[in-house]
This record gives C-alpha cells, structure tokens and sequence, in this order.
C-alpha cells in the first residue's frame, strides 16, 4: 500500500476494485472487519452485536498506518448473542421472513431469494429507495439497539 517513499496507503473495499457495484457484493466483509477490530461478535443472523446493537452498517477503511491495537473485550464469536441453542431468545428466527436462520445455521441462498424477489425488485418503485438487504431479522429484537449481554 504504501508508496515506499514514506507516505501512507489505504483502501475502502467498497470503492475498490474487487467490489461489484450491480450485486452489492465483494470479496471483503465489513462485518468481518469490524469482528476482528473488536467491535463486536455474531448472532445466529450472522449480523455483529457491538456495544450499539445488531441494526446498523459498518464500512471500513484498510491503512498500513501503524496503530495501537485495541484489546478486545468478547471471549467467543457469538458472545453477545442472546441464543443458547434451547430457545432463549428467538427473535431473530421468528423475525426472519424467509425462514433462513435457524439455531444450526443460516441459509444464506433462502436469505438472498427474499431479498431479490422481495426486496431489491420492489422497493425502489414501492417506497421510493434502493436496498440491497432486508434487516427484518435485525429489527425488534434483544439485540437491535444494544448489546443484550451488557445490558443486563
């Protein structure tokens, strides 16, 4: 990144090279991202729980600055996950109009039907915006706001 004459590189993967502007896709994820800068952890949606809750985007900026690493606080990757596996929370399963998401795992292709079937051909004439995600499985839920585990 750097340009060897002592200046400093970064990138914003989303407008980089990599990125597919008509799919809204790439091969980096912002989540990811924000995981290991120690935002966060995962839910059964695969959204991150930070300190913030689950209902919101994240975006990155990748610099070869050198910067003190933050330590991170969460012990496991789905730590602020309110889920046990026996039904505790829920939400996020029941939220999920596309029934993707179940305690075992997340189907991503289900998850994506929906939201081309249902979300990207007809919100831009409904409502008058373009999205490329659905979010209702992030939405009124333990987690949308806060981080359930924190909160308690």
């Amino acid at each position: 990144m750097g340009g060897g004459n002592g200046a400093n590189g970064a990138v914003a993967p989303v407008i980089s090279e990599g990125y597919l502007q008509e799919i809204q896709s790439s091969n980096w994820s912002e989540r990811h991202t924000a995981f290991i800068a120690g935002l966060g952890t995962f839910c059964l949606s695969y959204a991150l729980i930070s300190e913030k809750g689950c209902a919101g985007r994240y975006g990155s900026v990748i610099t070869d600055i050198d910067l003190a690493p933050t330590p991170r606080t969460a012990k496991g990757l789905m730590e602020n996950c309110l889920d046990d596996g026996d039904g505790v929370c829920n939400k996020c399963i029941e939220r999920c109009p596309a029934d993707a998401i179940s305690h075992e795992k997340k189907d991503h292709n289900a998850c994506m039907m929906y939201i081309i079937e249902n979300v990207v051909g007809v919100y831009p004439e409904k409502y008058g915006v373009y999205t490329s995600g659905c979010g209702k499985c992030q939405t009124s839920t333990p987690c949308d706001r806060v981080n359930p585990k924190r909160e308690k």
